[in-house]
Order: C-alpha cells, then structure tokens, then sequence
C-alpha cells in the first residue's frame, strides 16, 4: 500500500507491510462476489474491507481473473487521528491450480483509492492513491459436481403368460 506524502504536515508512510484475505462465492463458472479485507503496517496502520463482483477466465491451470470492490479503509497513522474513508479496490491476479482444491496464486495487484480526511479542512479531501501487491494460496472448498442418479430396467420377453420363465 503506498502514498507518499503528507496531510497538513503529517506524513503518510508506504505501508508495505501487511497481510489480506478474501472469500469469493462463484456465481457461474466465470463470475463470483468477493469479500476481501487487509491490513497494512508501517508507521501506522491501514485496515481495509471490500466487496464486489470477481470475473475470472478458467483454462486448464491457469485461471486470470479481475475484480472491482468497494468498501471502506481505517487508516492510523502514528501521530495523527483515526479516519474511516470509502474505499474503491480494482485489479486481477493469476491462479495457478495445483488440484481441484488446491491453487497458488503468484500474482494479485490492485489499485487502491480511498482518502485521509481527519487533519484535512472542509471540502478539500486528501486522496490516497495505492497499489497492493499480494501473493498466496487459494483453498477451494465448493460442493462437488451433482450426480444424478440413473436407473434402467428391461424385460425379456415383453408379455408373459402365467408361469413362463422372465429375464429381467
């Protein structure tokens, strides 16, 4: 998370530090709604909760995908006061699938705009401007596919009369 600079003499540090998750529900095989929250450290802390539409395109192992979330950031940093600002998060990643369950994902960088407005005077809000960059792992955890069941039955032959002999 970066934005250098300062807000009426407060610095605002790169908060380069930091840890983010996400839980995607997919809609289709190409379309889901993600909730992702982080937090970044360095100087102060910027804690972020998002949530919007994820689109991804899957071939075999490789699965890029790009998202759109909005929310809100908490931002802390040190020697200044507290703000909780909207926050707007856009960007895509590559997902490397190591089983059905199991995928790594090298890449995922986001833009990130929100704004620091606590030490600013009215009307002239402070706009930070970002990028995350994140690495991890992605755990699968969707139903398997639905397996209707099948029955067939056939007679031979097809009339009988009393007491013959029937092969089903």
């Amino acid at each position: 998370w970066y934005h250098p600079g300062s807000v009426d003499g407060v610095s605002i540090p790169n908060f380069n530090k930091g840890w983010g998750g996400a839980f995607t529900y997919n809609l289709n095989n190409w379309a889901g709604l993600t909730v992702d929250v982080g937090g970044h450290y360095h100087d102060g802390s910027v804690y972020t909760v998002a949530g919007g539409p994820k689109f991804t395109y899957r071939r075999g192992h490789f699965a890029p995908f790009g998202e759109v979330l909005f929310g809100f950031a908490h931002i802390s940093p040190n020697g200044a006061p507290d703000d909780n600002e909207f926050a707007l998060i856009a960007g895509g990643g590559l997902d490397y699938k190591v089983t059905p369950r199991f995928s790594i994902r090298p890449i995922q960088a986001d833009y990130v705009l929100t704004s620091y407005n606590a030490l600013s005077s009215a009307g002239n809000p402070t706009y930070l401007n970002g990028v995350r960059l994140q690495a991890g792992v992605v755990f699968s955890f969707g139903l398997p596919n639905e397996v209707a069941p099948i029955a067939s039955c056939s007679a031979s032959p097809g009339t009988v009369d009393a007491g013959a002999p029937v092969t089903i």
